[in-house]
C-alpha cells in the first residue's frame, strides 16, 4: 500500500491505473510527434548532404571565427543557403 500526495491510501491496482491515465495523458500530449517521426530526418541518415552543405558554408568568407567556427548564420541567408 501507499499514500498518495493527499494521503490516501491505494493498492497496486489502483497505482496501475493511475499509472495508464497518466501514460496516456503524456502521451496525447506528443500525438503530433508520433504521426509525424518517420518523416523527420535523422542526423545519421543525413550525413553526407550535411558534409555537403557544411563545404559550401565554409566557402563563404568571413563566415568563421578565429577558433575555426561558424560565426553565425547571417551569412546564410545573404548566400540563400
Amino acid at each position: 500500500m501507499k499514500k498518495t500526495r493527499k494521503n490516501e491510501i491505494i493498492d497496486e491496482t489502483q497505482k496501475r491505473e493511475i499509472s495508464l491515465e497518466r501514460a496516456a495523458e503524456l502521451k496525447s500530449k506528443i500525438q503530433d510527434y508520433l504521426t509525424k517521426r518517420n518523416e523527420i530526418p535523422e542526423g545519421l541518415k543525413m550525413e553526407e548532404e550535411i558534409k555537403k552543405s557544411r563545404k559550401k558554408i565554409l566557402k563563404i568568407p568571413g563566415v568563421l571565427n578565429q577558433t575555426g567556427k561558424i560565426t553565425d548564420g547571417s551569412y546564410l541567408k545573404e548566400y540563400q543557403m
